[in-house]
């Protein structure tokens, strides 16, 4: 008879961290630095919740935990990427077997969470390819985009470029636009600002969040910041990455509306998978699913591959209650 599983929290980061690194849906967003990071930057506590069979590690998620009028929220934190459900290595011999040892797993995890909770949403990573156990407990489940570049053989991710973007890169390249590391975020928030108001819309955090959770993984070396600039000095267009494992991942951009004839956009993210190729096999666009921003990224010539968001609700009135707090929240920003 099989060792009966259950469903603690993992206080040790250490080992926690341990099988991040191991699991095939794991990547730095799931680390106990990176739910720290978030938490600092975004308020909430951190939470990692671990499956374990006879003492051993074989599933888990990290969370932040939330608890306003009541009511105890559970979420991958804002602006990560990815998170969700992890789980071991694969001992099996055979997919049918795996499968079945994957879905004993995401029950009781998914079963603990609805009972702790009152609402949850996750964003998995695109390596979690089945998430029926979700739709079977009456989760929501909706499916994102993404693009993959490779970066073993930037020669070949060269030619895998639409034209059109190869043609921008070196019409910037020609005018002597520069790509330099920095840590001016002051810069990149105003760039950020332009895009979005030429969008008509807001940053995705308000302003201090966003630097603060900059400074956070900055200081946690999770994260670099990239400045295109003019002969003159005058910043284009800039955007943060985050080196992973083995995948470094484009996490937030902006740039100057005035500049987006000159290529400088394409140019510095060319620049950034180039640097990112010394030390990483991939670069993820964290993305693809609006269609002007997919129409960008879709220009490098990357791989498409979906990801899935899940979400419940406890109840009704949790979800009313919930809602309207979100709703009064965006009144008064």
């Amino acid at each position: 008879m099989s060792a009966k599983l259950e469903v603690v929290q993992i206080h040790d980061p250490e080992i926690w961290d341990a099988f991040v690194r191991t699991s095939p849906e794991g990547t730095v967003f799931s680390t106990s630095a990176w739910l720290e990071a978030a938490a600092e930057a975004l308020g909430g506590t951190p939470i990692r919740l671990g499956c374990l069979r006879g003492g051993d590690l074989i599933g888990g998620c990290g969370l932040l935990r939330f608890q306003k009028m009541g009511l105890k929220k559970v979420a991958t934190p804002a602006l990560t990427p990815y998170g969700g459900f992890l789980f071991a290595p694969s001992s099996a011999s055979r997919a049918a077997q795996e499968e079945g040892k994957r879905t004993a797993v995401a029950g009781p995890l998914i079963e603990r969470i609805e009972t702790d909770f009152h609402y949850v949403l996750l964003r998995h990573s695109p390596a979690l390819r089945d998430v029926r156990p979700f739709g079977w407990a009456g989760w929501g489940v909706e499916v994102r985009y993404t693009y993959v570049v490779p970066l073993q053989d930037m020669e070949g991710a060269w030619t895998n470029c639409e034209h059109n973007i190869r043609k921008q890169i070196n019409k910037a390249a020609k005018q002597g636009i520069r790509i330099a590391e920095s840590a001016d975020i002051a810069t990149f928030l105003r760039l950020q600002d332009r895009s979005f108001a030429r969008q008509k819309s807001a940053p995705p955090l308000a302003r201090d969040r966003m630097q603060a959770f900059y400074e956070q993984l900055r200081i946690r070396d999770l994260c670099r910041l990239y400045v295109a600039e003019d002969g003159a000095g005058h910043p284009m267009s800039a955007r943060i990455v985050v080196p992973g494992f083995d995948t470094a991942y484009d996490w937030v951009a902006g740039a100057d509306p005035d500049y987006y004839a000159t290529g400088a956009t394409p140019l510095l993210v060319w620049t950034i998978m180039k640097e990112m190729s010394k030390t990483h096999s991939y670069f993820d666009f964290s993305g693809a699913n609006l269609p002007s921003v997919s129409k960008f990224k879709r220009g490098f010539g990357g791989e498409l591959r979906s990801y899935y968001i899940v979400e419940k609700y406890a109840s009704m009135l949790s979800k009313a209650l919930i809602k309207g707090h979100l709703m009064l929240k965006r009144r008064k920003t």
